[in-house]
């Protein structure tokens, strides 16, 4: 799991199984039919999910207190596949005047992605910028620096206080833990959250495992009996 931005809730993949799930051919449907079967069959999907939080012992062979290489080694033997880090507290920010805490950040995205910045120290990387938001490119797209950026969003801050400015990971990516590299393992070394999803014959699994000082905090682990199509 954890396609592209892996695993980030239980939830939406449920929905994504409900939609394809209602992907029939109908008749009508003005009478708003599908949206009450849309609601109910998610009602049943989220029933049968439970959740755990651990902060002491073991969930199957993942241990709280070990170190980071020692996890890769566990989550080997319970034939999970592949591993998402990221940052376990990002930083938020609503106003212009908080944009400072973001000094030091490597990459920034506004909203639901509307737009994504990363930066090489304080020179900029890449900007991207969703078509939908164009009013937005003059303050952004050609800005070359993290100071330049951060005027740019001090006008869109102004302007809409419902826009959220949060940290980014922008070398996050999923790691492959059958075939890890020195890279591969620096990278999971860097961040303090790392998620992960598997699937056996009890069903669908989601971890979110959270490191402090390298070693496993906190296990989190979702579990529903519903394999998707």
């Amino acid at each position: 799991m954890f396609t592209g931005q892996i695993v980030r809730t239980l939830a939406a993949e449920l929905a994504c199984a409900v939609v394809v799930a209602l992907m029939v051919p109908s008749v009508g449907g003005a009478d708003g039919s599908e949206e009450q079967e849309y609601e109910s069959a998610m009602k049943e999907l989220e029933k049968g999910i439970t959740r755990q939080e651990i902060t002491e012992g073991s969930f199957r062979q993942i241990s709280v207190g070990h170190e980071k290489k020692k996890v890769v080694s566990e989550l080997r033997s319970m034939d999970v596949r592949f591993v998402m880090p990221d940052l376990l507290v990002p930083i938020e920010v609503t106003r212009a005047a908080e944009l400072n805490r973001l000094a030091s950040a490597e990459g920034l995205i506004v909203g639901s992605g509307d737009v994504v910045v990363s930066f090489a120290g304080d020179e900029v990387e890449r900007v991207l910028i969703a078509p939908i938001f164009s009013e937005w490119k003059p303050l952004l797209q050609n800005a070359l620096t993290r100071a330049a950026v951060f005027e740019g969003l001090a006008q869109i801050l102004d302007r809409h206080p419902d826009v959220i400015v949060r940290s980014l990971a922008p070398d996050a990516r999923h790691v492959n833990l059958e075939a890890l590299t020195p890279q591969d393992m620096w990278l999971l070394n860097k961040y303090d959250l790392w998620e992960a999803s598997h699937d056996d014959r009890e069903g669908y699994w989601i971890f979110r495992l959270e490191f402090k000082h390298s070693r496993l905090q906190k296990i989190t682990v979702q579990h529903s009996p519903v394999e998707f199509p």
